[in-house]
C-alpha cells in the first residue's frame, strides 16, 4: 500500500538510475555521446521541473547548478564527443 507522495516511486528511482549510469558511461567512453548527452539533458530538464521550481534560495542554487549542467550536456549534443573517443577512433579504422 503506497503512503502518501509519489506513486511507483521505487520503479522511477530505478529507471533514474540506470538512466544516469547509462547515460555517464556514454560520456565516459565517448560512444554514442550525443544521445547519451540528449538523454541525460531530458532527465536534467524533468527533475529541474519537478523537484527545483520552488521559491527557496536553495532551489534557486539546484536550479542554477541543473542550468549549468544542462549547458555542458547541450554542447556535448551540438559539438559530439571529441577526437579521445571510442566514436572517432572507429571513424578512423
Amino acid at each position: 500500500m503506497e503512503a502518501h507522495g509519489m506513486p511507483m516511486a521505487a520503479l522511477f528511482c530505478a529507471l533514474a538510475a540506470l538512466l544516469e549510469a547509462l547515460g555517464g558511461i556514454s560520456l565516459i567512453l565517448g560512444y554514442s555521446t550525443r544521445w547519451g548527452a540528449a538523454a541525460l539533458a531530458a532527465f536534467v530538464v524533468a527533475a529541474t521541473i519537478i523537484f527545483h521550481s520552488g521559491p527557496s534560495s536553495e532551489e534557486r542554487i539546484h536550479l542554477l547548478k541543473n542550468l549549468a549542467i544542462l549547458g555542458g550536456l547541450l554542447q556535448v549534443i551540438a559539438f559530439g564527443s571529441g577526437e579521445m573517443s571510442l566514436e572517432e577512433k572507429r571513424m578512423k579504422r
